[in-house]
């Protein structure tokens, strides 16, 4: 028997932090947090199905397709300590839902938060209507972006630098398409390619560790799908936002030129709990658009 689904229904799921999803400090990546909210996110869409009744689950019925993804990361969590992930599934539109989730430690701070937004497709990878189980959300979600949105650079010679990726398997999913966290892991790979090119790369480490950076908000929109063999590159631009903070402006993009995902990272440097001006080598390959 099928039973109703109270809108913004909260899930809790409780994560480790284990050694690869640490860096150096011993604190979380920004990267962990989002694998960590795919895990909520999955187990939430389970526990809906079966708090419903449903023979089916919508894990096996659609595929739920993450198109973007707006994220503050605000603390550090560390090596050993027990999360929270706390989810809730909200229905935007006829044909858009969106997760509403938070990481939080067990004294109750807020780590993390994002806003996942989703489509459903079918087997043959078409939109549909959001399953007509979930209930409207009478809810306004918050807003995680900066004010002042930048808009993705529309010309190629805007990007200071491109570098080569390829999407192995262990950056795909079931059905061998590229897993969302895979292009941040591509974005980072270039960000710090890019910055061994502006500095000594046989000074990087040190550098990083009198200029300590921190992701402070990230918009990711994922536009178009890869595959496991595809090449692809990744292009870098760097644009002011302010005195103390630059926006990491990041493309992918497949050997027809075709746009994989955008992605727009707010950056800040902080050392000893104070925010720092951006070093002189970041700002000087800072660019503002035309």
């Amino acid at each position: 028997m099928e039973r109703e689904l109270s809108a913004g229904q909260v899930f809790c799921l409780p994560v480790t932090v284990y050694g690869y999803d640490v860096d150096h400090n011993c604190e979380v990546t920004p990267q962990a947090y989002l694998r960590f909210m795919d895990r909520g996110r999955f187990e939430a869409i389970e526990k809906i199905c079966l708090s419903l009744g449903l023979n089916d689950s919508w894990l096996t019925k659609y595929i739920i397709n993450v198109y973007k993804i707006s994220a503050r990361f605000l603390a550090a969590g560390h090596m050993g300590e027990e999360l929270n992930i706390i989810s809730s599934l909200h229905k935007t539109s006829s044909h858009r839902a969106a997760f509403l989730q938070q990481v939080k430690n067990l004294n109750g701070d807020l780590l993390a938060e994002a806003i996942v937004e989703l489509l459903f497709l079918n087997m043959e990878r078409e939109l549909v209507p959001v399953p007509e189980e979930l209930p409207a959300s009478r809810e306004t979600l918050p807003h995680f972006e900066p004010m002042l949105v930048p808009v993705p650079f529309g010309k190629s010679e805007h990007y200071s630098f491109k570098m080569p990726v390829r999407v192995y398997y262990e950056n795909t999913d079931a059905q061998g398409i590229t897993y969302h966290v895979a292009y941040f892991n591509f974005c980072e790979r270039a960000f710090a390619e890019s910055l061994k090119k502006a500095i000594d790369s046989s000074r990087l480490s040190l550098w990083l560790a009198n200029n300590p950076l921190k992701i402070k908000r990230q918009i990711n929109r994922y536009m178009n799908a890869s595959h496991i063999g595809d090449k692809l590159e990744v292009l870098v631009g760097y644009r002011p936002f302010n005195e103390t903070t630059f926006i990491l402006d990041q493309r992918i993009i497949d050997a027809a030129g075709t746009v994989c995902t955008d992605m727009l990272t707010e950056v800040q440097f902080i050392k000893n709990g104070f925010l720092m001006p951006i070093p002189e080598a970041v700002a000087a390959l800072c660019k503002v658009r035309d």
